[in-house]
């Protein structure tokens, strides 16, 4: 088998395949050519190059990328699974929240125009959030019905616009969010089955003891890290690596924004 790839622009590529014109007739030449050489001969070409041109035919597919361009395309995944990013937010020395005694304020107070337009750009883009039972009773907290839908900025309008899966195993329904779910269950489970059902992406903010099972899982295809420029060694709350299992990451994006906020989108490989 051949194949040849063209990226023909920056939205679509194209992936050509030579095949034989009957798949029964490949394997049989593949075995016939392999059966022909000594024992222990390599050939010196691939046996496919040996299967007469007239019996291949070719094959193009379009390749249209998902949410993000680099990331795993339905042709690269068999399973067409939809893509789960875990999304978290962390001062330099690895804290995802702080003490209620600490003045930082939302965001560690360094929030600007570029990373609040660029966070309402990722929820703009349909998807599912998926919460732990802790991280939507804060977000409730903050963001449901007792606040009225103009008193929210536009970032936390717009995510609590968003359907939403809540793993609990105490909480129950309805909820206090427009468009939102419990399902209890064990959450590996629950998150596999949601990845081959969801038409969209999921994303999953904060949910750090969930999505340190879900990375040790293998079913996290995305750590979304952003960095804010702070080291709360007094203050700092709520460690966001804290016992989880040994990964590899693979930096996929790069980017800083308002000169000072540094986000990084890692691919998790148990190591």
């Amino acid at each position: 088998m051949h194949a040849v790839a063209n990226l023909s622009d920056e939205t679509c590529r194209f992936l050509t395949i030579v095949i034989p014109a009957g798949i029964e007739d490949f394997f049989r030449a593949q075995r016939n050519c392999l059966a022909s050489l000594p024992p222990g001969a390599i050939p010196d070409l691939p046996c496919s190059a040996q299967i007469p041109a007239a019996s291949l035919t070719a094959t193009s597919f379009a390749v249209i990328p998902s949410l993000y361009p680099y990331r795993s395309t339905a042709l690269e995944k068999n399973d067409m699974t939809a893509t789960y990013t875990f999304d978290i937010f962390s001062t330099l020395d690895g804290y995802g929240s702080y003490t209620a005694n600490a003045n930082w304020g939302g965001y560690w107070g360094k929030q600007g125009p570029e990373f609040l337009d660029h966070r309402l750009g990722l929820y703009s883009a349909e998807q599912r959030m998926v919460f732990g039972a802790n991280t939507y009773r804060q977000l409730a907290q903050l963001l449901g019905s007792s606040a009225e839908p103009d008193e929210l900025d536009p970032v936390n309008a717009r995510l609590r616009s968003l359907p939403a899966t809540v793993l609990s195993s105490t909480l129950r329904g309805p909820l206090d969010w427009p468009d939102a779910t419990v399902v209890s269950g064990d959450a590996v489970e629950v998150v596999a089955r949601l990845k081959k059902e969801s038409e969209v992406p999921l994303r999953s903010n904060g949910s750090l003891s969930l999505n340190r099972a879900l990375m040790a899982a293998g079913l996290v295809d995305y750590v979304e890290l952003t960095l804010f420029p702070a080291i709360s060694g007094q203050t700092g709350a709520e460690p966001i690596f804290q016992g989880a299992a040994d990964f590899d990451l693979e930096l996929v994006e790069s980017q800083t924004l308002d000169g000072h906020i540094l986000e990084l989108i890692y691919r998790p490989t148990l190591h």
